[in-house]
């Protein structure tokens, strides 16, 4: 069986072709077809590969963007827990000074 065509439907379709083009030049017209069958294949063929190429690309490209998002991500997250531990020291810093700590060791005095 070739795709849907049974085995009854090509010996109606060699009967017709036999009747349209007569016994002399159906040869012919077989191996015409069958050229042009092959070649439509090649073809399609090369137009698979071509997307499944340009499709790899695509997604090597894609695959870049992601790497490159995750380390923008991350370097958002360290400004942010940089900001974080700025913010925390800043916030020590005034409440020592609120306390009256100003980093001198007990036995020093303030002049």
């Amino acid at each position: 069986m070739i795709g849907s065509v049974g085995f009854p439907e090509l010996i109606l379709i060699l009967i017709v072709a036999l009747l349209v083009f007569g016994p002399e030049k159906l040869p012919e017209v077989i191996k015409s077809t069958v050229k042009t069958v092959r070649a439509i294949k090649k073809e399609m063929a090369d137009v698979r590969k071509t997307i499944e190429d340009e499709i790899g690309d695509i997604t090597e490209e894609v695959d870049d963007v992601k790497k490159n998002i995750i380390v923008a991500g991350d370097i958002v997250n360290d400004s942010e827990e940089s900001e974080e531990i700025k913010g925390s020291i800043e916030n020590n810093s005034d409440d020592n000074k609120e306390e009256g700590v100003d980093g001198r060791e007990e036995g020093e005095k303030k002049q």
